[in-house]
This record gives structure tokens, C-alpha cells and sequence, in this order.
């Protein structure tokens, strides 16, 4: 695969569950962007990627992924977000390089003010935990993949009943009980994450 629309392919950069995620340039733009592209057939899990690039789209702050473009390429929806260099913070978080506390607790102010940025604007995320935040080489830390995120004051028709979205070891327990995720639900997930970073 040479292009997905206007964008070209550079390369292959990542492989999850029903996406694989490519490195591609915008020729228009001039810039580097990060391509995710749906593979899954399933009309929930693409109406989920359509609903995430909704949501992620319109939140703009400087500690969250940025959404750029949505489209469908051969009819597999694909969303288009700034090309984030680094690695994830549960990469760096398993390497348990030493770092002053200080150092720790500002990055986790970062993703507190992304999320808080979320919140703020009626998006839960529902699936907090260290793989879902990128560590830039600058030091800036964005949160990411809004794919199982939902609106505090709308329900969701894409979650059967009683299914719960997230990973299992961040999740609060009301969610592992079935019970819908609200904005506490996010900060108990963010609780975790800090005793990973801090700890």
C-alpha cells in the first residue's frame, strides 16, 4: 500500500486488534501524520472508529492527541492524527530508569490536565492506562486512542449491556460490576497509572 487517500504511506509502524497504524506524509500540508486504518468488518467496531475520531476530533489541547482527518479508503474507515515521535509511557515505565519524583509527578500533571480537558468538554475516556499515553522526545506527554471513550451525557447504542470496554487491571470497580463509566471511573484509572509512574 502506496496511498490511503491523499496521504502517502511511508511505512508500517504499528499492528493492533482491527487496526494496523501507518507513518504517512500529507502532501498538502507538508507534515508527517500518523494513518489508523480499520481492517474489521465488524459494523460496531467501525462505527466505534467513526465515533472516536468524533470525539477526539474536537478536543484540542496541548496534552492530547490531535485528529485531523476521517475518511474511507476501499471501504475501510481510516482517521488521520499528528505523528507523535517518542514511546508510550508503559515502555518507559518497564525500562524503571530512575528519574526524580519531581520529574514524575510534572508528567502526570500533563495527562491530568489532557483528561481534565476531556472532561471538561463531556468525553470519558474509559481506557486509561500507560500504553494509551505517548512520552514525546521534548518531554510533553499526550493522551491517545479515544476508541472506547463516550459522551458523560449520552448513551451509548455501540456497548451491548452488561459488556465493559477498557483493560481489565485499570478499571474501577463499578466498571468491572457492569455498571456505566462516569468521570470518576476515568480518575480512579489515573489513580493506578500514578502508582505505576510514581512507584
Amino acid at each position: 500500500m502506496r496511498q490511503i487517500g491523499k496521504y502517502q504511506i511511508l511505512e508500517r509502524i504499528g499492528t493492533g486488534g482491527f487496526a494496523v497504524v501507518y507513518r504517512g506524509y500529507d502532501p498538502d500540508i507538508k507534515r508527517h501524520v500518523a494513518i489508523k486504518l480499520c481492517h474489521s468488518r465488524d459494523e460496531e467496531i467501525r462505527q466505534r472508529f467513526h465515533r472516536e475520531a468524533e470525539i477526539a476530533g474536537s478536543l484540542i489541547h496541548p496534552n492530547i492527541a490531535l485528529i485531523y482527518d476521517f475518511g474511507v479508503y476501499e471501504q475501510m474507515p481510516y482517521l488521520v492524527e499528528e505523528f507523535l515521535s517518542g514511546e508510550d509511557l508503559a515502555h518507559l515505565i518497564q525500562r524503571q530508569e530512575p528519574a526524580a519524583i519531581g520529574t514524575r509527578v510534572a508528567s502526570l500533571l500533563q495527562i491530568l490536565r489532557g483528561l481534565r480537558h476531556a472532561h471538561a468538554h463531556g468525553v470519558i475516556h474509559r481506557d486509561i492506562k500507560p500504553a494509551n499515553v505517548r512520552v514525546l522526545e521534548s518531554g510533553e506527554l499526550k493522551l491517545m486512542d479515544f476508541g472506547t471513550a463516550k459522551l458523560a451525557d449520552v448513551e451509548s447504542q455501540l456497548t451491548q449491556t452488561g459488556v465493559t470496554l477498557g483493560t481489565v487491571a485499570y478499571l474501577a470497580p463499578e466498571r468491572l460490576r457492569g455498571k456505566p463509566a462516569r468521570r470518576n471511573s476515568d480518575l480512579f484509572s489515573i489513580g493506578v497509572l500514578a502508582f505505576e509512574l510514581l512507584s
